[in-house]
């Protein structure tokens, strides 16, 4: 096939699109070029932009077909909405092509239309079932391997690099899953992992009892019936309860993987997805972002990670703004940061976050780790630095013990105790200012002496309860924190009905700051928790926690809710049963 397009970043894209499904392709900037490949070498189709750097690409087709075995079979014109309809009907009928596309092109409507073209025409060189070739241009063919060797995370992200089609069959004992891709992205995935079937997935998500699932299970052995229809017809659960237990399933079936460091996998290339699959809706970046922080620690994560402390992160633009899409604020916290080491440190509540971002960012080759910057340009940081000092002084001086160390006035003694630490491992001069300039050193020491004198107020009650009742919270201050508080915990309940776990779990942690004698908002993050981790340790912990608040507030139905439902909840490895 022969694409003549003036951008070359179009033509490449384009060209790599149709190269990944095993036609060969030629690349020309004009007419003149696409003349000469033409007079050259047999095409079986042309893509043409009607707008190319010394000519029209309509004209060039309308002239190749007036010579005798001039033009390809198939012809396709690209170019802008104006540029297409400013075509002349009898160029048109001239150069007679199967398409016109408009710019920008869409993806899968492109590759679409030249393999339904170049099928109909039978181009000799297409076969049946062509190789892949890969984004590195080496061919992707069947393969299989161990996750001894290649980890499931970094098989996954190896896919996905490649944009391959096909189907990734992982087994570890007896459990087997199916994992489908179309152009690198996983698109569906099959189990027969007893814990993966939606009964199971809705009864761990807290949608239906124990009993209604193993019920609902029996009358679809019995009659064939997809599961989510018999929860419907015995009424155990709502049609918008299905969908998200659905939702619930779609991701878990995949997301449980990246935790499978022992098992084998086979690729097979251009298999099609299995017809009881369930279609996924996860880029390649976030599939990875949440199946690492799913199932990883943070031991895991700097393991998988590897010895990158003293090396500067170096994330692609288009990254950070995907990864501020999943976690708020983590864009900022990578492009500024200095060193893994120092953006760890400078934000502790938030390492295993941060962790699970670079692996995932670094699996897919969209970060790498430099040196530290050095001469000239290190002296230029430091003077940045000193100037973001010099503002956050300003506001510091003027906050109170509570907001310079970031709490609120209902914060524990532990908590306290937490922040200051957090501050002095990011805000150290040691750590800000070590073997930089005089200025930086000494905007450092100031700027952590505000924090040294937040923390000596609050850490002893004698000094805080007299600070306290010098500046008593008002009514007025009382009802902004119960009224924030509250609109966090909406948004905990709505993000976790929507399946974003790792997004309830913050939003309660940050609501029950905000209220921490609330038991309603301590009941509903130790069940978040438990969802979100889904180990026996989680669903531990959750259990004591609500089973101390169901004692504690009798009056109160969420925690001997929630508790019944974890302990009816079946186990993670059921693969025997």
């Amino acid at each position: 096939m022969l694409i003549a397009d003036q951008d070359p970043v179009s033509a490449r894209l384009h060209a790599g699109l149709l190269e990944a499904r095993g036609v060969e392709v030629r690349v020309a900037r004009g007419c003149a070029s696409a003349s000469a490949l033409l007079a050259a070498e047999r095409f079986s189709a042309m893509v043409a932009d009607v707008q190319l750097t010394d000519g029209c690409g309509a004209q060039l087709a309308a002239q190749l077909r007036a010579q005798p075995h001039g033009a390809p079979g198939v012809v396709v014109l690209t170019g802008s909405r104006a540029a297409l309809a400013g075509l002349p009907g009898g160029l048109l009928a001239q150069a007679r092509p199967v398409a016109c596309l408009e710019k920008p092109l869409s993806a899968p409507r492109f590759v679409d239309c030249m393999l339904g073209a170049l099928a109909v025409a039978a181009p000799a060189g297409l076969s049946s079932a062509p190789p892949v070739v890969t984004r590195a241009g080496a061919r992707a063919v069947d393969r299989a391997g161990r996750l001894e060797e290649l980890p499931f995370f970094a098989l996954f992200g190896q896919l996905s690099r490649e944009s391959v089609t096909g189907q990734l069959v992982v087994r570890r004992d007896r459990v087997k899953k199916i994992v489908a891709f179309h152009d690198g992205r996983a698109i569906s995935v099959a189990s027969n992992l007893l814990s993966d079937t939606l009964g199971r997935v809705m009864t761990r998500a807290g949608l239906i009892s124990a009993d209604q699932c193993a019920r609902s299970l029996e009358q679809m052995q019995a009659t064939g019936r997809p599961q989510g229809e018999v929860l419907l017809q015995l009424g155990y659960a709502t049609a918008a309860q299905v969908e998200q237990g659905l939702a619930f399933q779609r991701e878990a079936k995949l997301l449980e993987l990246f935790g499978w460091e022992s098992g084998e996998w086979r690729f097979v290339a251009h298999a099609a997805a299995t017809e009881r699959a369930t279609e996924l809706q996860l880029s390649g970046l976030e599939a990875l972002y949440r199946g690492l922080l799913q199932t990883s620690d943070e031991p895991r994560l700097r393991r998988l990670l590897g010895p990158v402390d003293p090396l500067r992160p170096s994330v692609a633009p288009s990254a950070l703004a995907q990864m501020e899409a999943l976690e708020q604020g983590l864009a900022e916290l990578l492009s500024e940061c200095s060193t893994v080491e120092s953006l760890l440190a400078s934000r502790p509540d938030r390492r295993v976050l941060l962790l699970a971002s670079l692996l995932a960012l670094r699996t897919l080759e969209l970060c790498t780790f430099d040196p530290p910057t050095t001469g000239r340009a290190r002296g230029e940081a430091d003077e940045r630095m000193v100037r973001r000092l010099e503002e956050r002084i300003v506001r510091l001086t003027l906050a109170t013990p509570y907001e310079v160390l970031g709490l609120e006035r209902v914060a524990r003694a532990a908590a306290v105790e937490e922040a200051f630490e957090a501050a002095a491992l990011a805000l150290h001069p040691e750590t800000v200012a070590a073997g930089r300039t005089s200025a930086l050193r000494d905007a450092a020491e100031r700027h952590f002496d505000l924090y040294l004198a937040a923390y000596d107020t609050l850490r002893d009650s004698r000094q805080r309860d007299a600070w306290d009742a010098a500046h008593p919270e008002t009514a007025a201050e009382r009802a902004q924190r119960l009224s924030e508080a509250g609109a966090l915990f909406d948004q905990a309940v709505e993000a976790f009905h929507d399946r974003r776990l790792s997004e309830a779990d913050r939003l309660l942690t940050r609501a029950s700051a905000l209220w921490p004698e609330s038991p309603l908002y301590a009941a509903w993050h130790a069940r978040v928790h438990a969802v979100r981790r889904a180990t026996p340790e989680a669903m531990a912990t959750a259990l004591s926690v609500l089973e101390a608040l169901a004692q504690a507030h009798p009056e109160l139905p969420e925690p001997r809710l929630f508790a019944r439902q974890l302990r009816d909840a079946p186990g993670r490895d059921e693969a025997a049963e």
